[in-house]
């Protein structure tokens, strides 16, 4: 082989393993050892439990943040438990944890009654136009606010 071939082969493989890093959420291992500590002390897991989430570095960074953002360790706790328990997926728990983070004392749950939900339903925009004008004038009324016309 000559070498041109051998560089340009050396070069193809440099980009492979370059290009081709995975996701990882910790930039290194010291922030994922704090992420442990931080979870081992603020939520109280058992070995076994911490052992499942320990593994799953998406999952850790989540809670980690979630601490970091003084969320309620229960809320966090409780969320942990229904993951653990089969409750929620991995997709899920990673979803309310930043729902959880970002929001401001709200809560929500997963509605899993399969229950049909009654929304609204129009056969044209008359009917629609009629229902946000309603919409329009019960928020307006609870949302009042008066004004002086007479102050500049």
């Amino acid at each position: 082989m000559t070498k041109l071939k051998i560089k340009k082969i050396i070069f193809i493989i440099s980009l492979i393993l370059i290009g081709c890093k995975s996701y990882q959420p910790f930039n290194n291992m010291n922030e994922k050892r704090n992420s442990l500590r931080i979870l081992k002390k603020e939520l109280k897991l058992s070995t076994k439990e911490f052992k499942l989430i320990k593994g799953k570095d998406s999952v850790l960074f989540e809670i980690s943040n979630s601490i970091k953002n003084k969320v309620k360790s229960t809320l966090i706790k409780r969320r942990v438990d229904s993951f653990l328990l089969g409750n929620y997926s991995k997709q899920e728990l990673l979803l309310c944890l930043k729902l959880d983070r970002i929001s401001n004392g709200w809560s929500f749950e997963f509605d899993r009654s399969g229950k049909a939900l009654n929304y609204p339903n129009f056969n044209n925009t008359k009917e629609v136009d009629a229902f946000l004008k309603k919409l329009e004038r019960s928020l307006s009324i609870m949302n009042s606010v008066k004004v002086d016309s007479t102050r500049n």
